[in-house]
């Protein structure tokens, strides 16, 4: 487990991690920090990360019952 978050902007930045690269949802443009364990920080992972988070925001907008997305999403 790599401890990657993904954070609402504007919400504080857990202790210890690192603001790697934002990704915005196409249907609300909320936007979110890929964030790292400064330890375990690898800039590698982040392009897959971006869509992937991408794809679950998109995706939360397509139940019926969508109010607002959470305020942070674990990575694996």
């Amino acid at each position: 487990m790599s401890g990657d978050m993904a954070i609402r902007y504007g919400q504080k930045l857990p202790k210890g991690y690192q603001k790697m690269k934002w990704a915005t949802c196409k249907k609300c443009r909320a936007t979110f920090w890929i964030v790292h364990e400064q330890p375990f920080m690898d800039v590698k992972r982040i392009k897959e990360q971006v869509e992937s988070v991408k794809g679950i925001l998109a995706g939360e907008h397509v139940e019926g019952n969508y109010k607002n997305h959470l305020d942070r999403y674990e990575l694996d």
